[in-house]
């Protein structure tokens, strides 16, 4: 694990093994579609970047490429990978909202669960 941090706090040897990491992962999700596995390290990949120390528009720009282009190609190659990333979406949606209520002010209203839901049925 030390030597995956020392690896991932170097920015140009971080560049290329988030890089390799999002195009070997997502040729295994496209050439094996029912690999659970393959799946597993697409996500993975996408949490190596999250941790490499890279400069924050490049991070943008991989996590745009990654979650705005290669998540919904390889949706259509298997539409269980779209719907997993759409639940997660909208339960990290749902965690965000309750947090900024009840964790940072204080206060027990779960009316914008109202909102959420009213937003999802429509």
């Amino acid at each position: 694990m030390a030597a995956l941090t020392a690896i991932l706090n170097r920015p140009g040897v971080a560049t290329v093994l988030v890089l390799a990491a999002i195009g070997v992962s997502s040729y295994g999700v496209a050439h094996y579609p029912r690999s659970v596995v393959a799946f597993l390290l697409f996500q993975g990949s996408i949490l190596l970047l999250y941790f490499a120390r890279l400069g924050l528009w490049l991070k943008l720009a991989l996590g745009g490429l990654t979650l705005g282009v290669l998540m919904p190609i390889l949706g259509t190659i298997n539409g269980y990978y779209l719907e997993v990333a759409t639940q997660v979406g909208i339960f990290v949606a749902l965690a965000l909202g309750l947090n900024i209520v009840v964790g940072l002010a204080g206060l027990l209203d779960l009316g914008y669960v109202a909102f959420h839901t009213r937003g999802a049925y429509t």
